[in-house]
Parts: structure tokens; sequence; C-alpha cells
């Protein structure tokens, strides 16, 4: 044989042997499962131990030539097996990372699909993370779902963590796994709830009660932690933006439908009025926080340019002229089935008109707060606004119901409808002042289908998550809306004549007796079936009676509160209007703070106050504020103190009184009998010996009983506990 042929004899006689190697060698990645699953099936093949433990070591050996002699050399140097390993995987890593930012996209989705397996390995995981992240369009849809499955995993271990990923691929995944996006959501949400919507809340108490009535939200968005968790987690992606809102509405519809798979935000830790309003206005900050940040997570929702312009109301504490046709616009687009696109001459509105609420440049594209309509179209505008809310979506009911829901929501926030109340009382006392019907004025028209909206959003939001679910359409549904013209229309009547008795009355009767100051022309019966019919109704009346309240109008409060306690009785009213009467509850407290401090003095009683006459409406009206258990309490509380103080007080000015009485009584009898002649004494024609001091004895007593007879009228009057 020729030393060529020598030398070919052993190489073909090696082929075999290396076709048989490659053969061995898998195609996968032997790691996990699937590796437990090659080393179990290779085991239990039935070859022999020796040969199925040499195709094991074959599987996971170093592919390259020269490797087994680097390890055996690294061997001989003292240099562990495993060390060896560890380094040659840590510079494998290093190398392949740093040629990521030079690869293809089309490269890269395919490493990333290659080397997906790797993530439940620590030393491995960094690589195909730092692929996912120089990825422009997200990861392969059977990676995601791969790594969706193995987060939502609930038992075992799981091979990657959320905080892991990269901002695009957390953000993918959050989109196609709504379990995932609540999990994420939920911490910040509760944060938001016990920190700075408790803190805002109270402001807006405090501002029904006669307080500031304007404040900037725009500083509270921007030192919100939670808020800017939430501005994180959402991105640009208008995906997870709409999903969020979504759970905000089902969340605060408050009810769970049947066979209903989709989660929910559960409710804060929080009773009462916080728990009710907290959604609102997590809905509505957040927005606004977003369109600040000029990401584009917004651009499809048609409540922006309504809640911007509520915000800047706030902020003036008003809905002036100035605002008033944006409110009617942002209306009408927020309920219209399609989004009405600006012109294109309109410029984002400038940070003056948006009321001092800035942004980064462009954050206010589409929302233009000077709008091109003047006063005068404003009849027009509003007409809009009615018929987009009359139909608003379509004659789907369905739609119909969700447009009005999220355009509802937005109103339907704590300072949002505290401020639109708040106006629309004062502009119906204008429309009384300048002999205006305020049935016939646009601005009050607007500012009660606003008013409307906002306390029929919850009604709106439970009858549509029903619908959407099961199909079925409740046949009350189509009432869920409270913009019942006429009913509303005899409301603004009813106050009208109110705001008259209000302003005719005078100063001296704001004191009167109970009969003089409990007299009304106002028919109580009709007002209590509007107030128990119509929630829109019925807020205005709380509202009026707040108002009354604070300006120690007893007489215009007493037809208010008679006809509220029935409907009031309700748990469910109580309920719906926790926030107003949290307001109320601290009206009431002020007052009876008030009368404990100004109990009765040593002279005639001054007039009972009215929260402690029993013979008033007025005595009973703690019986309103009974949705907040605390918020009752303190009132109750506050309400027996005052009344020990002067019930304390009252019984020394009777014991007093009556010792008076006893003396005047004593001090007659000696003037009478020293106005008797002695025996022999002469006593000339015409005249009576110690009649003056008799008559002014007899004047002394009649004011003494009188005194006591006062006395004891107001210890009879006052509340017994």
């Amino acid at each position: 044989m020729t030393e060529p042929a020598a030398e070919q004899a052993p190489a073909d006689a090696a082929a075999p042997a290396v076709q048989e190697q490659q053969q061995e060698q898998p195609s996968f990645p032997l790691v996990l499962a699937t590796g437990q699953e090659f080393v179990r099936s290779t085991l239990f093949s039935g070859i022999a131990p020796r040969e199925a433990l040499r195709r094991i070591r074959e599987a996971v050996r170093l592919t390259a030539p020269a490797a087994p002699l680097l390890l055996d050399f690294l061997k001989e140097l003292d240099v562990p097996l495993d060390e060896a390993h560890r380094r040659v995987t840590r510079a494998a890593v290093e190398e392949t990372t740093s040629r990521l930012p030079n690869l293809p996209q089309e490269e890269l989705r395919n490493l990333v699909r290659l080397t997906a397996p790797y993530l439940a390995m620590p030393a491995l995981r960094s690589v195909p993370l730092a692929a996912m992240a120089h990825l422009t369009e997200g990861v392969p849809s059977g990676v995601l779902a791969a790594i969706t499955q193995a987060l939502t995993r609930k038992e075992g271990r799981k091979s990657v963590t959320i905080d892991e990923l990269p901002d695009r691929v957390r953000r993918q995944a959050w989109e196609v796994t709504p379990i995932l996006l609540l999990e994420q959501v939920l911490p910040p949400t509760a944060s938001y709830a016990a920190e700075d919507h408790a803190a805002e809340l109270g402001r807006v108490q405090a501002s029904l009660c006669g307080g500031d009535a304007g404040w900037e939200r725009g500083k509270l968005r921007r030192t919100s932690k939670a808020l800017g968790q939430l501005v994180d987690t959402v991105g640009a992606s208008t995906t997870l933006y709409e999903s969020i809102m979504g759970m905000v509405r089902r969340a605060y519809a408050g009810v769970r439908v049947q066979n209903d798979t989709k989660p929910v935000l559960s409710a804060p830790a929080a009773e009462g009025a916080l728990a009710l309003t907290f959604w609102p206005a997590l809905r509505t900050q957040l927005l606004m926080k977003l369109h600040e940040t000029g990401r584009g997570a917004t651009e499809g929702d048609r409540r922006k340019r309504l809640a911007w312009a509520l915000d800047a109301c706030v902020k003036v504490g008003t809905v002036g002229d100035r605002y008033i046709i944006e409110l009617g616009e942002g209306l009408r687009e927020a309920l219209e089935p399609q989004k009405r696109k600006a012109p294109a001459s309109a410029a984002p509105a400038s940070k003056r008109a948006r009321g001092g609420a800035g942004g980064p440049s462009g954050a206010g594209a589409g929302v233009p707060l000077a709008s091109s309509a003047g006063t005068d179209d404003l009849p027009t505008v509003v007409d809009g606004a009615v018929r987009a809310a009359s139909a608003a979506g379509s004659s789907s009911i369905e739609r119909r119901l969700l447009a009005i829901a999220d355009a509802g929501i937005v109103l339907a926030d704590a300072p949002v409808a505290a401020l639109l109340g708040r106006t629309l009382l004062g502009r119906v006392r204008e429309c009384i002042e300048g002999d205006i019907l305020p049935t016939k004025d646009a601005s009050v028209r607007l500012l009660l289908l606003c008013l409307a909206l906002s306390v029929s959003a919850r009604k709106c939001a439970k009858e549509y998550a029903k619908v959407s679910i099961t199909g079925e359409l409740a046949k009350d549904a189509k009432a869920a809306f409270a913009f019942d013209e006429e009913c509303l229309r005899d409301m603004l009547g009813l106050v009208g004549e109110l705001e008259v008795e209000a302003m005719l009355r005078d100063e001296d009767d704001l004191t009167a007796t109970a009969a003089a100051a409990d007299a009304t022309d106002v028919d109580v019966a009709r007002l209590s079936d509007l107030v128990n019919r119509n929630r829109c109704a019925r807020r205005i009346a709380l509202l009026l009676l707040i108002e009354r309240l604070r300006s120690k109008d007893d007489g215009g409060a007493a037809p208010l509160i008679r006809a509220l306690e029935g409907s009031m009785a309700k748990p469910r009213n109580r309920e719906e209007e926790g926030h107003v009467l949290a307001a109320l509850a601290s009206c009431i407290v002020a007052r009876a703070n008030a009368a404990a401090a100004a109990p009765p003095t040593d002279e005639d009683p001054a007039p009972i106050p009215a929260l402690l006459d029993r013979r008033r409406a007025l005595s009973g009206i703690c019986s309103l504020t009974d949705a907040d258990a605390s918020r009752h309490t303190e009132v109750s509380s506050t309400i027996a103190e005052a009344l020990r103080v002067h019930t304390s007080a009252a019984q020394r000015g009777l014991e007093r009184a009556t010792s008076m009485l006893h003396k005047a009584k004593a001090r007659r009898k000696e003037a009478e009998d020293a106005a008797v002649p002695d025996e022999g004494e002469v006593v000339e024609e015409g005249e009576v010996s110690g009649e003056a001091e008799v008559q002014e004895a007899v004047e002394a007593e009649k004011d003494a009983s009188a005194r006591v007879d006062a006395w004891r009228t107001y210890c009879d009057s006052l509340v017994v506990r």
C-alpha cells in the first residue's frame, strides 16, 4: 500500500465514527425538562449502561475539535472541569452579547427563538434577554407564549420573572396576559387610593363646606409615585391603556357577571366615600398624566378633551364662560360614535389656555381649549351635546351605555362633580337675579347634563358589564341615564322657588322661631318625589342643603331635609352619595361645634340652635349621614356634646330663674303687706300707702315668671338623647 493510501485508510475508518457522533448529537439544547427527558430516555433505552453514559457525555460535550485536548491540559494545570466550563460559558456569553447590536433584526429574531430555552438557566439567561432588548418589534409570538406561560405558572420555580424582561417584552406580556397586567397594576392602585386620593377627597369636602374652591391637580400628578408607576407600565401602548381603563370601569361598576373571565381590579382598602370616588379619580388622573408625558397612549381616548377642560376648570374653581364652550364641545366629542378630527388650523393649547398645566412639547396636541366658538354659539353647542347623549354611540344600547359610562366616569371624579354642582346652583341664582328662567339658560342646561352624566356613570357601567357578557339587556337598562329633562325641569323650578325664598328671607328670620323658620311655600311632597325618582335631582338637593347649612339658613334647610329623609334611608342611595354626605357631615359637625361654644347665658335664653331643636326637621339631620359609620359616629357624638352643654346651661338657667321667681313672689308679698295701713293710721283721701312698691313687685314677678317659662320651653325643646 502506498503512503497516501495508508493515510487514507485511517481517515476512511474514522468516518463512520464521526458520522455516529454527529447522529448522536441532539439538534436541541439539553436544558431543564428537555435535558432531563433525554437523559432518562437514553438510560432506559435498553443499551448497555456504559454505552448510555458515553452517549450522554457525547451529547453534552464541547464540539470544537481542540476542546478535549484543552480540557485535559487545564486539568493538568489543576483547573477543575466545572470551573473551566464556567469560564468558557462566560466568555461565550460576552462574545455573543457584544455582537448583538450589529445583527440584523431577522437574525436577532432567530437568535431569540433558539436561545429562549436558556431563560431557565441563570448562566445563559442574559443572552436571550439581551437579544430581546435589541428587537424593535417585540419577540416572536411562540417565544412570548412560552414566556407568559412560565410567568403565570402557579407551582414550581419560574424560569424568568417579569422584572428581568426588557420593557418592550414586558408590555407585550401584559398586553396578551391580563392577569399579569392586573398583578402589575394592583400595588400602585392601592397606594394611590390610600395616599393621594384620600388627601384630595378631603380638599373636595372642604370646598363643599366653604373652603378653597379650586386647586391645581397637576401638582398632585407630578408628585404622585403611584401615578408614575402606572405611567411607566403603560408607556406608549394604547392596548395597555385601554386594558387598564377597562379594568377601572369594571371595578367602578362593582358587579361581577357570571361567566366573566376578565380580571377585575379589587376595590382599595377603604370605606364609604373613598372607595366609590377612587375609580373616577384614577381614570381621570392617569389619562391626564399620560397625556402630559406625550407618549401617545391616550391618542384614541375621546374623553381626553373633556378631561383636560375639566382639569382647567378645577384649577380656577368654576366653569366660567371661558371654558363653558370647550366643555360642551368636549362632551359632544366624548359621546359621538366616531372621533371628531380637529381642524388642521387648530393649534395645541397654550399653557395659559390649559389652566397652567403645561407638559412636554406636543402634549396638548388635539386638545385645544381656546375654542373658536363664542358664547353666542353656546345654545347650539348644548343642543349638540344633548343630542349626542340621547343617542350616544348609535342605536345600539350596548354602545350607548359604554359611551355614557366612559364620559360619566370622567365627570364623576369628585372634584369635578363638586365643581359642576356648585357652579350649577350659582348659575341658577344668577338667572333668578336677572329674571331669567333657569331652564332657558344654555349654561344651566349644559351643567345639568354634565351632572346627570356623572351620577349615571356607575349605573350605566353596571348595565354595560351585564349586557356585554350575557348578551341580555335588563328591563331598566335604558333608564340608567338620569337625564330626564321633564323631571329635572321641575327640579330646577323648585330650586328656583327655594332660592327666591332665601333671597326674601330677612336676616332676623334666620334665627326665628321654629314655626316661622320652617314655613315654606315650596311643595315638599313634590320635591321628595323628585329626589326619590331621579339621581341627579337628589344630588342637587344635597348640594343645596349643604349651602343652606353653611350659610346658617335653617329655614331653607328644613324643607330639603324633609324631602331627603325618605330617599336617603335607602342604603344604595347613601352609598352613591358617599362623598357628598361626608361633606354634609362636616357642615353638621361645624354647626354643632359652634352651638357647643355658645351656650345660653344667665339672661333670657337665645333661640335654640336648629340642630338641637326637636320641633324642627333639622333635629333629625344626622340620619342622612349614616352611610359612613365613622362620620355618622362623629356627627352623633358632636351633636350629643352640644346637647349636653346646652342642657346643662338650660337647667342652670331654669334653676336661677326659678329662684328669682321665688324671690320676686316674696318681695311682692312683702310690698302688699307693707301697703296695708296699720290700725289707727290715717290715710289721706286718694292715697294708697306703698302702691308704687306693690306695682313694681308685681312687674318683677311677671318678668321672673316669663323667664322661668322661657327656660322651661328651652329645656323641653331640646332633643331627647
